[in-house]
């Protein structure tokens, strides 16, 4: 059918947003408000998203392996089947974050906040989860193999 967007697409839009940067999505978010980032199945592998404020976007299946995401916030964000294999995440936001099935093997996580989080069937192997808060995270079939869970925050 002419002119009908591939639904497992990122909308083009927004991924232009997303790639201008923390201003250009701040600005975004004001003129949009309530509008949900759609980035599923994005390829942005090794791209500079610091401080990005993702909200609840749909990022489903998105490629951001080595991706640099210092202080970006994805509470409530759909993650599922993401590729996050060696990103740089510290302090990330991902509270209430799906990531059941995502690779975050070798991710770099110190201090990030995934309380509440789905990472059933996620691969965290080898990541660095220093002081990371896992809190009421679901951890159904994690893979955690070379994982030092020792200083992070989980139920007790």
């Amino acid at each position: 059918m002419r002119g009908k967007r591939d639904e497992r697409a990122p909308n083009p839009k927004h991924l232009e947003t997303v790639t201008g940067g923390r201003h250009v999505v701040y600005a975004w978010r004001k003129n949009n408000e309530g509008e949900r980032l759609n980035l599923q199945y994005a390829d942005l592998p090794g791209k500079d998203l610091r401080d990005v404020e993702f909200g609840d976007a749909n990022m489903q299946g998105i490629e951001l392996q080595r991706a640099e995401m210092k202080g970006a916030q994805m509470n409530g964000a759909d993650l599922r089947g993401a590729i996050l294999r060696e990103a740089k995440m510290e302090s990330v936001g991902l509270v209430g974050a799906d990531l059941s099935g995502a690779l975050l093997r070798g991710a770099y996580l110190k201090d990030a906040n995934l309380s509440g989080a789905d990472l059933s069937g996620a691969d965290l192997s080898s990541a660095i989860v220093t002081g990371a808060n896992f809190e009421g995270a679901n951890f159904t079939s994690t893979i955690l193999d070379g994982v030092d869970m020792s200083t992070a925050k989980t139920d007790k």
